[in-house]
């Protein structure tokens, strides 16, 4: 799960191991995903949440299928577009 406020995978800080990712920012996050991109194999899926305005948390997104034996691909790569959230803090009592 990606836990802090932005994710960033590479060689020291490798993306989870298997086939389903998890996110969530931390609430009152002034940004929030417009768009995931979860790369296995030769190819990537597109999780595209602009026509919600974006959001702050989604599950079991994965990289595509193997067409050879019908099973997911392991995640390689992961890449968020963000955009600015609509984020209203709490009125407090004023």
């Amino acid at each position: 799960m990606c836990s802090r406020p932005w994710c960033v995978y590479d060689n020291e800080n490798p993306p989870p191991e298997g086939h389903l990712l998890d996110f969530s920012f931390s609430e009152g996050s002034t940004f929030d995903a417009d768009a995931v991109l979860v790369k296995g194999g030769p190819n990537t899926n597109l999780y595209d949440y602009r026509p919600l305005g974006g959001i702050a948390a989604d599950e079991e997104l994965h990289a595509p299928l193997n067409p050879e034996n019908d099973q997911l691909y392991d995640i390689s790569h992961i890449s968020f577009c963000l955009g600015e959230a609509d984020y209203v803090p709490p009125n407090n009592g004023a």
